[in-house]
């Protein structure tokens, strides 16, 4: 793929990006989204990642918007996760509820993880950048602090 086939995929899915996360002519918040649209986001998200990589484009403010994007998608299947698993421990209807428990708790880490790991890199990135994208130290501070108490649990 040349440069400029890379370039022209790129806008293709930064537009695709951008437009599944409307709804009805407005932008809808990250806990509108179905779960389509939300494994869509975290598909684009990746994808674009991808090609900024093939650009070489190194740690540019697009990959440090990308990931913290991408980081927002992570955190908001963990808390749908979090929500799935509190239902599954109040609804005891399945034969394997615990192997189901076991496995939502083994998703929600990693995607923790990797939500922590697209942080700190968008942290860096930005590093002394006033256009850091908003409540970015707050929610790494957050994140780091839970993935520490799952770890210690």
């Amino acid at each position: 793929m040349s440069r400029d086939s890379e370039i022209d995929h790129t806008t293709a899915l930064c537009y695709k990006l951008h437009h599944s996360v409307i709804r009805q002519g407005k932008l809808a918040t990250i806990r509108e989204l179905s779960e389509e649209s939300l494994k869509q986001k975290e598909d684009l998200c990746h994808e674009l990642l991808e090609l900024l990589d093939k650009l070489q484009a190194g740690d540019c403010r697009l990959k440090g918007l990308l990931l913290y994007e991408l980081s927002c998608t992570l955190i908001e299947k963990r808390r749908r996760n979090l929500e799935l698993q509190s239902d599954e421990e109040n609804n005891n209807c399945f034969v394997d509820n615990v192997v189901c428990i076991c496995f939502i708790s083994l998703c929600r880490t990693a995607l923790a993880q990797e939500a922590l790991r697209c942080l700190q890199k968008t942290e860096e990135i930005f590093f002394g950048d006033v256009y850091e994208p908003p409540g970015l130290k707050k929610r790494l501070r957050a994140l780091r602090g839970d993935c520490q108490q799952s770890i210690s649990s």
